[in-house]
């Protein structure tokens, strides 16, 4: 009969691209390559945070200031959407290749203080795009409410459900915008209960990992294949 391991021999869970990294010798295969994937994966992460960010300007602008609807260039998106998160992993690039050349394949790479770098920049969206999202709410709540006061003055017998209809659409348009201006991503935010229960840390894993995963799906479904525009 095998022996069973002691609470020292035990292996921490682990979930992400370290885990991989750790278990199947990814860095051993491509040692050369990996880093270089790394700075692709989080070029693109960032990436994906800017143009978040471009199109919480756009909703912005229209629902509020629409004298910027028509004067805003596009190449300020592209700049915005391209270079600035070249800029920004290329950086922290060359900080991860200078101060830890000896890492291997900048395994565990998160938990450095250097990557406040490119994590402190996608806070900051994610910080400016929930400002949006409030103030778009606002927005669309008042344009259904004014759009609604006939109607009730019209039949005040029915306020109780047009009051219902209110809510409901707000929270609709506030649901729909979520995954678009990346609201989602805040669930990275918090600590991985990783010294929690193992299905604490499995719920963690698969909510966040499924919701950060699929956001580029949700979004194409709801504001591409779904929409009547």
């Amino acid at each position: 009969m095998g022996q069973s391991k002691s609470p020292q021999q035990i292996e921490p869970i682990e979930c992400g691209i370290d885990g991989s990294i750790r278990h199947h010798g990814i860095s051993s295969i491509f040692k050369n390559m990996c880093p270089l994937i790394v700075i692709f994966l989080q070029f693109s992460i960032t990436s994906m945070f800017m143009w978040m960010l471009c199109e919480g300007i756009h909703l912005n602008s229209i629902l509020t200031v629409s004298v910027f609807r028509h004067h805003f260039k596009t190449y300020y998106f592209y700049i915005l959407g391209w270079i600035v998160p070249f800029c920004i992993t290329f950086s922290w690039s060359v900080v991860m290749f200078v101060k830890e050349r000896g890492r291997k394949c900048w395994a565990n790479y998160n938990y450095l203080k250097y990557y406040w770098i490119i994590d402190g920049p996608r806070y900051a969206v994610m910080i400016i795009n929930f400002i949006f999202l409030l103030n778009i709410i606002r927005v669309l709540l008042v344009k259904i409410k004014e759009g609604s006061e006939k109607q009730i003055r019209d039949e005040k017998h029915r306020r109780g459900s047009m009051n219902t209809k209110f809510v409901k659409k707000a929270v609709k348009a506030a649901i729909f915008l979520l995954p678009l201006l990346g609201i989602t991503h805040m669930l990275e935010t918090f600590i991985s209960p990783d010294d929690k229960s193992i299905l604490l840390f499995a719920l963690y894993c698969s909510v966040t990992y499924f919701l950060v995963t699929f956001q580029g799906f949700f979004c194409s479904l709801l504001y591409c294949f779904l929409n009547t525009e």
